[in-house]
């Protein structure tokens, strides 16, 4: 007995405790807050050795209390004060509680009162409710990288801070770089330009608004640009998250014809034309549909199917696996028999056509996304059929005012304005509003370059391969992107406003036990901040702060008090 309570009596044992925890926390400073959480302060051991470290210090603590006197006092109340705080750590360890509020609960304006643990297991309840009301972000401005390398240089990179009418060059003078502009909010500027004397139309100009009328989406979409415009619609609460919250509308510019092949065709159609002439013609594919061509050639069609490895089977029993259609042409030459596909046109089980000179295509739309909208106007006395292809609606004639719904939110499509002679032009400008989306647009000069290059965050160009590259935007261990962010939020208790405050990385939030330390993160896709708070209710705090306030006075009795008694006693 009397060689245990030497031991844990022993001041070696203490400071090999010490130690060890000493290293478990300077470990835990090298981890992520999450994994150092879990992975030391919560850890089994580490509860081991605080409680090994605690029985230490009180077994100490007893032994210095049997010859207490002026002598050791200051060493019997610096014991207390650790004993404190251990106490307060113990405390803290058991009963504490911290995670995080991220992500789609933390959006502005709208109230929280849970919080969920690192681990994403459990969620804790809030005594009050936090509502953020704007988020706020510095960042550091990017900064232009230059990397030269190859032979006989070694591998070196600069960076510079940039402005408007910078010039930098290389080591060697051999490419100078001249910066043109600088964006803090870049964004491509599209105008619509009207010429009536060129034939560079056609367009419109739409306007999509939410159920609610707020707009959504203004701009005008031309014929020639052949692209889709992805429209971003607001979430509605309710829907699943299977609900397509976007949808995408395209401009085609239609002739009576052909034109459909430049988009795919808004339904099945097949089309024919004579080799030796431009002249083309199209028709339904449905059995019995007949044409007849110039040169006396008549094409009919014998049968139409969804399949063709089903032929033999209804359509409403089959799904358009390889659609195909059997024409029939008879002429001058006899007659022939020609199986035509919609989904590999290039392949016809007639390889020895008896007609070279006919062409019979099948085109079957590969997007079966119906026609949101056709627009019919007159143009040097000829019907021009337009259209708008939406992600749903039902197909009516649209002129210039009215509208249209495109989902089931509410969502409504007008054609504010359509003209014949439109061409979109681009320029880029700064958007304004921070620094957002940052661009530069720099002038190279040099290795056989004169031009001028758009560079957005974190984008490269090569100017000369294996010897000089240059990229614009951020770069990890240079300052980092962040020069400070902070949120200003409310708490609410019932209805009731009962505090303000801006929290940032060095002021929390403290309330009812609880502190909000202001974070952030970039999610795994997209470029934007998004704010986050770290949550900690440690009701061992007190304690740490009373341990700690007893540790300091016990060892400045020690190293003062003490030697002012003995001084005085002699």
């Amino acid at each position: 007995m009397t060689r245990v309570w030497k031991l844990l009596t022993s001041v070696k044992l203490a400071a090999v405790l010490g130690g060890a925890i000493l290293a478990a926390a300077l470990v835990a400073t090298l981890l992520k807050p999450a994994m150092a959480y879990a992975a030391v302060y919560r850890a089994k051991w580490f509860l081991v050795l605080l409680a090994a470290f605690g029985v230490n210090l009180v077994a100490c603590a007893i032994h210095r209390a049997r010859f207490l006197r002026w002598a050791t006092l200051g060493s019997f109340v610096s014991h207390v004060g650790a004993l404190t705080i251990l106490a307060g750590a113990a405390v803290g360890a058991f009963w504490g509680k911290e995670g995080g509020i991220a992500g789609a609960d933390l959006r502005e304006g709208k109230p929280v009162d849970r919080f969920t643990s690192d681990d994403g297991k459990t969620t804790y309840p809030l005594p009050f409710q936090l509502r953020l009301e704007k988020f706020s972000l510095d960042l550091y401005p990017p900064r232009l990288w230059i990397l030269q390398e190859g032979p006989g240089v070694a591998a070196r990179m600069e960076s510079f801070v940039v402005k408007k009418g910078t010039t930098l060059s290389t080591d060697r003078g051999e490419v100078t770089f001249t910066v043109e502009d600088v964006f803090e909010n870049h964004q491509l500027q599209e105008e619509v330009v009207e010429r009536s004397d060129e034939n560079i139309g056609p367009g419109v100009l739409v306007k999509v608004n939410d159920s609610d009328g707020t707009p959504v989406f203004e701009g005008w979409l031309v014929a020639e640009e052949k692209k889709e415009t992805v429209i971003q619609t607001p979430h509605r609460e309710g829907h699943g998250d299977d609900h397509n919250h976007t949808f995408k509308v395209a401009y085609l510019g239609l002739d009576p014809d052909l034109s459909d092949t430049l988009w795919g065709p808004e339904t099945p159609r097949l089309f024919v034309r004579l080799r030796d002439q431009k002249i083309v013609r199209s028709m339904p594919p449905r059995a019995g549909q007949v044409m007849g061509l110039s040169d006396g050639t008549v094409v009919a069609v014998n049968l139409a199917t969804l399949d063709y490895s089903k032929r033999d089977k209804p359509d409403a029993d089959l799904a358009p696996v390889n659609p195909a259609v059997q024409v029939a042409i008879s002429g001058s030459q006899g007659d022939e028999e020609r199986w035509v596909f919609g989904k590999y046109p290039e392949y016809g089980l007639n390889h020895a056509p008896l007609y070279k000179n006919v062409s019979v295509v099948y085109r079957f739309p590969e997007d079966p996304t119906p026609v949101l909208a056709r627009i019919r106007t007159v143009l040097d006395g000829m019907e021009i059929r337009h259209a708008l292809r939406g992600s749903g609606g039902t197909i009516v004639d649209l002129t210039p005012g009215q509208s249209v719904p495109v989902n089931r939110d509410g969502v409504s499509l007008t054609l504010e304005r359509y003209s014949p002679h439109a061409a979109l032009t681009r320029k880029e400008v700064d958007a304004g509003g921070g620094l957002l989306n940052p661009a530069l647009r720099v002038h190279i000069r040099g290795a056989g370059r004169d031009e001028s290059v758009t560079l957005k965050n974190g984008e490269s160009f090569c100017v000369a391969p294996g010897e000089v590259n240059i990229a614009y935007g951020y770069q990890e261990g240079h300052e980092g992107d962040i020069r400070n962010f902070d949120s200003a939020v409310k708490v609410l208790e019932g209805e009731k406003v009962v505090a303000a405050q801006t929290v940032s990385v060095n002021h929390p939030l403290v309330h009812r036990g609880y502190r909000l330390y202001q974070n952030a993160y970039k999610p795994r896709t997209g470029n934007e901040w998004t704010p986050a708070f770290r949550v900690v209710k440690d009701p061992g705090l007190p304690l740490i702060y009373v341990g700690f306030a007893i540790l300091s006075a016990g060892l400045l009795f020690a190293s003062f008090g003490r030697p002012w008694l003995k001084g005085r006693s002699a």
